[in-house]
């Protein structure tokens, strides 16, 4: 017997959260992946984060939200076998 279930979340922060600023440098990790796979290079990847790292300090941006990627999680117990 289990009670496993699954459970999702789908978070939204300010687009001026001080947190967003940590995820641009974790994007930075993956840019290669998006070059390599002809997405976009490097010089259009600078560029896009440098507009966004602007934005981010722009007060016009204070009431807008970021959509973060939807999480998904098996929570609950399950009898062993």
């Amino acid at each position: 017997m289990s009670n496993v279930r699954p459970e999702t979340e789908t978070p939204f922060v300010p687009f001026v959260d001080p947190r967003l600023e940590v995820m641009l440098d974790a994007f930075a990790v993956f840019w290669g992946v998006a070059e390599r796979a002809g997405a976009m290079s490097a010089i259009e990847y600078e560029g896009l984060v440098d507009e966004v790292r602007a934005a981010h300090q722009a007060p016009l941006y204070t009431n807008y939200l970021v959509r973060l990627p939807t999480l998904v999680a098996a929570v609950g117990t399950r009898a062993r076998d």
